[in-house]
């Protein structure tokens, strides 16, 4: 019986190991960068699955979707904005999208609530 020995040179490459986790911040869908919460969270096919008031919220829904499973595991990083992203082998992924939430409609479009609390009337 004969015996082989394989080597493999970069078996990250080869999708036998998977990438290190990288760093990601938040970006708004207009490319700047995100300072505030509380945010809508887009997947990773840019569809609005919910509004995060902290950091704790984002990682809870953006690891509760199935297309971002796909891609890989959020963990919280140094700092409200940053992010650790354990990717799947062969996913990729640039930034996080989330836009601020400045005004919220109510759904008869009724009111319309500020961040500061106030609520304007539609007569």
């Amino acid at each position: 019986m004969e015996r082989f020995d394989l080597y493999i040179d970069n078996p990250i490459a080869v999708g036998i190991v998977p990438e290190a986790p990288k760093i990601v911040g938040m970006m708004a869908t207009d490319g700047n960068m995100v300072a505030q919460f509380p945010v809508t969270v887009y997947n990773a096919t840019g569809q609005a699955i919910g509004v995060a008031d902290d950091k704790a919220a984002f990682i809870g829904l953006w690891n509760s979707d199935g297309s971002n499973q796909k891609i890989g595991r959020l963990y919280g990083a140094a700092g409200p904005f940053a992010f650790t992203l354990a990717l799947q082998i062969g996913a990729s992924l640039q930034a996080l999208t989330a836009n601020p939430v400045n005004d919220i409609i109510d759904v008869d479009q009724q009111a319309i609530n500020d961040n500061d609390k106030s609520t304007i009337l539609f007569q």
